[in-house]
């Protein structure tokens, strides 16, 4: 018989009871830890057992997979994947495989770790679709080789073959990529890097079935990403092309880059010793880039770039010539602005180019007074608009328009609208502007350099020219409105052309020029200038030509003074007769055949219609 209190009995039944309950959830959660490991553990088999077989059905056996090591929540829905690589089949079958794929574009895939979260176990089980909330690739290092491949054309029944039926992920994240584009098309190899940053790609769809979504990029709604640093060397090892912080969004439609630049990875020396001849040298330096208006399914689709806008801050353009090594032997004709646009290999159609404070400096040396000869031009703003090679723009408009204005050596202002034809296969240009108060001292450097001409003095108040043009010729009309231009003559080695104090300058200021323009109670002179292109010479070459020789005319009195100037300028010192006499002396030999030549076409002409006469009255 038990003597014990009731209540104490009541609280040992309440233990007891508790204890089955607590041992028998915990046998529950054993069980149900130990089907969930089972199954988990199953899972990451078939996995990584169908991972490969998914990716070949994906891809047309086209690509191959591995992974080192699968870890899966069946609670969360999530698969996480160690060190995957993804790469091309490289046996001659895998490279019959891609050839008949159409794939014009492959890819080498190495990746830290793969997560994908909210996976659809049933749709994974059925092998036909892949289907989860988001998709994290972290610390991807992807090469993506691009080749010429000759059946493209038969793409999409390939893909319509593919037995996946749907694959889709809300979101795909790559984190801090390494990303690699080589482009070996034409037998041509480009190379681009990618490093860092953030890549995000929303809604990402890919059904076979299904006709490709027109608004869609790659598949997805749209993509935004935010890249440290991109690079590109060019293929002769010469240049190197970077920029930072540079930010996409396909949704916004814009593109935004920081420090863009373009320069020269040797010295001058070096540049010269391994070209062999006369380049230009370039520097390139945008400090912001910001562009609206991008289209880039267009670019995707079929290589066009459309822009709006392009706008360019602080911008830095220098370019340096040296006429000391050989001249180039290769034609320039072709190569004028208007023509590079039309001859690009891809569609292109830049609505609107804004610069503002912008740099531009050229310099050239002599191979005549080996001396060096530079302008620069400082607070450049302006317009570049309509510069396009697409059909349906040029039914606007066939002219690309440059309107600018700056401080030439930061002291005088300049401004130019330059007219480029679109439509003109030998590149057609017309170019207006105005400049205002010059002085000795902003012209000396480049006039001693390259005309073999020392200013003492002058003031110009202001000079309208227009020039026009094509590829085989340039004309120029400038007028020139001075005070007090004094100038002395220079010898090839830039100086002065006697050994007798001032005797060339004095004789130049009282017999060669006129020292103002207008002369008092005379009309205003307009120089009007001739050249014929240089084939080997750039399209800028031809313009300073022209102006050259023009302004020389409107300064000079003699006719004959600006061929000689340039003549001694060719020749120097070698050249036996002196400036003065090719200046008032007989005119050269071919001019005197022609002239000899056209005399006896004549009286020839005379003789005929004295016969014709003759034999009339017969």
């Amino acid at each position: 018989m038990d003597f014990r209190p009731q209540p104490y009995m009541a609280t040992q039944k309440k233990h007891k009871a508790l204890r089955i309950i607590l041992i028998s959830v915990g046998v529950l959660l054993l069980v149900l830890g130990c089907v969930a490991w089972y199954f988990a553990s199953n899972y990451e088999k078939l996995i990584k057992q169908r991972l490969p077989m998914w990716v070949a059905k994906a891809t047309d056996s086209v690509y191959n997979v591995s992974v080192e090591d699968i870890s899966i929540s069946l609670i969360s829905h999530t698969v996480t994947l160690k060190n995957a690589r993804f790469w091309p089949d490289s046996s001659e079958a895998g490279k019959k495989r891609i050839y008949d794929a159409g794939m014009g574009t492959t890819f080498v895939l190495n990746v830290d770790e793969i997560k994908a979260d909210g996976l659809l176990w049933e749709q994974i089980l059925s092998q036909k679709e892949i289907n989860c909330r988001s998709l994290q690739i972290l610390r991807p290092k992807l090469q993506v080789i691009t080749a010429n491949v000759d059946s493209l054309a038969d793409t999409a029944k390939k893909v319509a073959k593919q037995k996946i039926e749907k694959i889709s992920f809300g979101d795909i994240a790559f984190i801090d990529p390494d990303i690699t584009l080589i482009n070996k098309k034409d037998s041509v190899v480009a190379t681009y890097t990618i490093k860092g940053g953030r890549t995000d790609v929303h809604n990402w769809v890919y059904d076979p079935q299904e006709p490709k979504n027109k608004g869609n990029l790659l598949y997805s709604k749209y993509i935004t990403s935010k890249i440290d640093t991109v690079y590109f060397k060019t293929k002769d090892g010469i240049y190197d092309i970077t920029a930072g912080a540079v930010e996409v969004s396909s949704k916004d439609r814009t593109a935004n880059a920081k420090n863009f630049r373009v320069h020269t990875l040797l010295s001058k020396d070096e540049f010269h010793k391994l070209i062999g001849h006369q380049k230009d040298i370039y520097s390139v330096h945008f400090p912001t880039i910001a562009i609206s208006g991008l289209d880039m399914n267009r670019i995707l689709d079929n290589g066009a770039i459309v822009m709006d806008e392009v706008k360019l801050d602080r911008s830095s353009v220098e370019i340096y010539h040296s006429r000391m090594p050989p001249p180039d032997p290769t034609s320039k004709m072709g190569n004028y602005p208007n023509q590079l646009i039309q001859k690009l290999a891809f569609p292109l159609y830049l609505k609107k180019v804004a610069i503002s404070n912008g740099h531009f400096k050229y310099t050239e040396i002599s191979n005549v007074t080996t001396l060096p000869g530079s302008f620069h031009i400082e607070q450049m703003n302006g317009t570049v608009t309509n510069a396009t090679n697409i059909p349906e723009h040029l039914k606007e408009s066939v002219s690309c328009i440059a309107d600018l204005k700056g401080k030439f050596m930061n002291k005088s202002d300049m401004a130019a609208v330059f007219n480029f034809s679109l439509t003109d296969k030998a590149g057609g240009f017309d170019v207006r502007g105005t400049h205002s108060n010059l002085d000795a001292a902003q012209l000396n450097e480049i006039a001693k350099a390259l005309g073999n001409i020392s200013i003492g003095s002058v003031r110009i108040s202001k000079i309208n020219f227009h020039i026009n043009g094509n590829e085989n010729e340039g004309r120029a009309e400038i007028t020139m409105l001075y005070k007090g231009l004094k100038v002395t003559i220079l010898n090839a080695k830039g100086g002065d052309t006697t050994n007798r104090k001032n005797t060339i300058s004095l004789l130049a200021d009282a017999l060669l020029i006129h020292d103002a323009n207008p002369m008092p109670d005379k009309a205003v002179r307009v120089g009007v200038s001739y050249q014929k292109r240089n084939p080997y010479a750039s399209f800028f070459n031809l313009i300073w030509k022209c102006v050259f020789e023009a302004a020389i005319k409107t300064s000079l009195k003699s006719d004959n003074v600006a061929d000689a100037i340039a003549e001694q300028k060719a020749t120097g010192p070698e050249k036996k007769k002196t400036l003065l006499q090719r200046i008032f002396g007989k005119k050269p030999k071919k001019e005197e055949q022609a002239r000899e030549k056209e005399k006896k076409i004549n009286e020839e002409k005379k003789e005929i219609k004295k016969e014709e006469k003759k034999a009339d009255k017969k």
